[in-house]
């Protein structure tokens, strides 16, 4: 019996061993791989509430994911074909981060599964009793609105009549599990199979699709110790002409009582919470009197899918690699992002060998919809509902402690209760609930203030039922809790404006406003035993947080930035000599906060304030004199806002720089003249990066598509973002057509030959191209075309160790041996 049951992604602590020196065999090879587990002990430096003398805690070790592993199977079955003729269902992608390309993408693939039902979800009645999921209408691809659970996993991918097989080493109480989950076209039974050496481990017929069905089995001990293969089969049940397709979610090889990292680490998120509710939220108040709690914590955006990026990116967002400023960003820049594949907290931790899952309202954590950004957790269980979420998601998030009270584990969970609308159960409404709030009497004045106020006091109750259910399981002086808010809400009718931009209202909202009423948010961190009671009142950032974490879990080589630093020395009552400046972006709203002011910009000043337009660009508040932000001084003290420009400058992020491959195609030189004319395509961005030789033109037709003309000797430079975007060259020579597969590729000029010369480079020609220096162009007239990341080295002779490697090149892609120039 099971609930939402999590897995992450393991790197760093799995040692793959490969015949080739690492490298991932070839698809089609003799046998699966050896995949081997370090055993983690050093992955933790022994710390304060972390693992003790050994670097292990009692509990499970986390072995391997054959999800992060993928790429060392062997595949049984054409998994492209069927992934791109299957059954069709929105709520499925490839691996975001992976590094796997062609054929092997297609073996792990992220899917979820979504149930209308809220009531059932996390209960005994969902899983156990067999109950077919409730329709889900179709998804709105972009925000994933619709009322319901969505379950999303990362799995490997197993249509009917295919198969994966690993080979991995047996450890000492060794147990596999996974959940089995089914896409069929007429909702016809599949029988999944694991086999350890052909003999059957798990059989079972999966009789309904579009849920998880959770197993897992101990491997043979006799077994302890040798390699075995695992083997990962989906067939159908009773016969049938039915498409099938099979998923393995996450499936996990555990050592039982092999040791865990520790402590764990629960992150409660509070979506929109002010600092200003302490006085009906007694939960929290009692939390925060056994931990450390923050008086000034400042949100790193004014939204939440920002404001995550920069909790768990120890960067402001635009330095992590999304900025604040666009709500849905469109495909490439979220594959930039991928691409870029930042140190993220869920990440790093997967990697130290924690299970990582996130329970919330909070579809900005899934990567289908493109309203979401995937940050790593290769489990998601996201709970629509504006009322009923809240109870359901603290029931899977205890479910969850539960069932892992023995395994290391990052729990992300996400209440939105506070969030708009404001729609509290009944009873949180009652004036004794709302009536020890003694604010800013000028808030009781706003009908939505008291429902907000209920909201704060609903999910207090449920945080309470939480830290019960860790306390009750023996789980506190083994879990690192943070507790805090995203960002606040805009409720002072001061700053009640609409944002001409962006056609929207601040009052009642976030996003596109940048007062303290949003940019403070609640702080609380504690660990018994290792994190005593303490109240920090120095300004403290929430990009903060992801360095403070690694710091008391043990973990050095997080590779986070340097901006974010850990809270630990103020958590402990060391003062800092320098102030940390807060730095906060929005949309169309950036906000500097440093020495007692706060310096506000925005890009576009028209406001419209009380039905009259205005321009305001720059906000300026002494927040000593004026905590509320109602006199802004931008226009009267000159000096004070100089000096906050100038910290502004210093402390605005830059986005990182992406990988940016620059294309060079060129017509070689010969004894006569030549033309080269044609299109070029590419489902990216093209962006010309120049032009080589006299009457060399390149003529836009759209950011895809390009005419160019190229005399010889001539080129042309450009690049194509994202990177491994489908390239198509459509060239004549003289007049005469130029087959693409004769174009000579890469630093040694090969032949691409290989393909369909009507059809776009695909990825596997593409890293063909890829060139550490230019090649030799020859004299011949030859089309030549190369990508590098930059500028290409000065031409060198070929060296011995060249000349080896031209010979491998050659061999991989399909050549007998010795040249092909002729």
């Amino acid at each position: 019996m099971s609930s939402p049951r999590s897995g992450a992604r393991l790197a760093a602590v799995l040692a793959l061993t490969l015949a080739a020196c690492g490298a991932h065999p070839p698809e089609g090879g003799a046998g699966p791989a050896t995949v081997a587990a370090s055993d983690g002990s050093s992955a933790a430096a022994e710390a304060p509430g972390s693992a003790p003398s050994g670097g292990r805690l009692p509990g499970d070790r986390l072995v391997l994911r054959f999800v992060e592993q993928s790429g060392a199977a062997v595949v049984e079955g054409d998994l492209p074909s069927a992934w791109k003729s299957g059954i069709p269902h929105p709520h499925r992608a490839l691996l975001p981060y992976s590094k796997l390309s062609g054929a092997a993408a297609y073996r792990a693939v992220q899917i979820s599964f979504g149930d209308a039902n809220l009531d059932r979800y996390a209960t005994v009645e969902v899983e156990e009793g067999g109950r077919r999921p409730e329709n889900v209408v179709p998804v709105d691809p972009v925000w994933n609105r619709t009322r319901a659970v969505y379950q999303s996993r990362q799995a490997l991918y197993v249509p009917a009549g295919t198969a994966q097989s690993y080979r991995v080493r047996v450890p000492q109480g060794g147990v596999i599990e996974t959940a089995f989950g089914l896409l069929s076209s007429s909702q016809a039974p599949a029988r999944f199979r694991v086999t350890v050496d052909g003999a059957p481990l798990l059989d079972d017929v999966v009789p309904i699709p579009g849920k998880w069905i959770v197993r897992s089995a101990a491997l043979p001990p006799g077994k302890v110790g040798t390699d075995v293969v695992v083997r990962f089969s989906v067939d159908a049940a009773g016969g049938g002409s039915a498409r099938l397709e099979g998923f393995f979610a996450d499936p996990v090889l555990w050592a039982r009582g092999g040791g865990a990292p520790g402590p764990n680490l629960l992150f409660i998120l509070l979506d929109t919470l002010r600092t200003d509710v302490a006085a009906v939220t007694p939960h929290l108040r009692d939390f925060a009197s056994t931990s450390a709690s923050f008086e000034q914590a400042i949100t790193s955006a004014t939204w939440t899918r920002p404001a995550m990026l920069g909790m768990y990116g120890g960067d402001l967002p635009t330095a992590v690699g999304q900025g604040a400023e666009k709500m849905v960003h469109d495909d490439i820049d979220r594959k930039r992002f991928y691409r870029l594949g930042p140190p993220l907290l869920p990440r790093i931790l997967a990697a130290h060998g924690y299970r990582v899952t996130g329970i919330g309202n909070n579809f900005f954590l899934l990567g289908y919809p493109t309203i979401g950004l995937d940050l790593g957790f290769e489990e998601v269980d996201d709970v629509r509902h504006p009322v009923k979420d809240t109870p359901a998601i603290t029931r899977g998030a205890v479910r969850f402690l539960e069932e892992n009270r023995d395994r290391p584990f990052f729990l992300h969970v996400h209440y939105d209760a506070t969030h708009w609308p404001y729609t509290p159960p009944e009873k949180y409404l009652a004036p004794a609930v709302t009536a020890p709030w003694k604010g800013d009497p000028v808030l009781l004045r706003d009908p939505y203030w008291r429902r907000y106020l209920g909201e704060a006091a609903f999910v207090d109750d449920n945080v309470g039922q939480l830290l019960e259910a860790v306390a009750r399981l023996g789980l506190g002086e083994r879990t690192l809790v943070v507790i805090v808010g995203d960002h606040g809400e805009i409720f002072d009718p001061e700053h009640d404006q609409i944002v001409e931009a962006l056609g929207e209202r601040t009052l009642h909202h976030h996003g596109w406003a940048g007062y303290d009423e949003l940019l403070r948010v609640p702080l609380y961190i504690g660990l018994p035993g290792a994190i005593a009671p303490a109240v920090v009142k120095q300004q403290v950032r929430s990009f903060d947080l992801a360095p403070t974490i690694l710091d008391y879990l043990g973990i050095t080589d997080g590779g986070l930035p340097p901006r974010g630093r850990s809270l630990r020395p103020l958590m402990e009552g060391h003062p800092e000599p320098l102030e940390r400046v807060a730095f906060t972006e929005g949309q169309n709203i950036r906000v500097v906060r440093a020495g007692g002011w706060a310096y506000l910009r925005r890009e576009d000043p028209r406001l419209k304030v009380r039905g009259t337009s205005v321009r305001i660009a720059e906000e300026l508040y002494d927040l000593e004199a004026d905590p509320q932000q109602h006199d802004n001084l931008a226009g009267r003290r000159p000096e004070d806002l100089a000096r906050m420009r100038s910290i502004f400058a210093g402390e605005a992020p830059a986005p990182p720089a992406a990988e940016a491959f620059v294309y060079h195609l060129r017509l070689a030189p010969d004894e006569k003249p030549h033309r080269l004319q044609g299109i070029l395509r590419s489902e990216g961005r093209i962006a010309l990066r120049g032009l080589t030789g006299a009457g060399t033109e390149l003529t836009p037709l759209g950011e895809h598509e390009f005419r160019l003309l190229v005399p010889s000797p001539g080129g042309i430079d450009f690049m194509v973002d994202p990177p491994d975007s489908g390239l198509e060259l459509q060239l004549t020579r003289d007049g005469l057509p130029v087959d693409t597969r004769r174009v000579l590729a890469g630093e040694y000029a090969l032949p691409l030959l290989d393909g369909d010369p009507t059809r776009p480079l695909d990825s596997e020609h593409i890293r063909r191209l890829d060139a550490r220096r230019a090649p030799q162009l020859g004299e011949r007239g030859d089309v030549l075309l190369w990508r590098d990341p930059g500028a290409p080295e000065p031409l060198q002779r070929l060296s011995r160790s060249d000349t080896e490697e031209v010979t491998g090149m050659m061999q991989r892609w399909g050549y007998a041996q010795g040249s092909t120039r002729k």
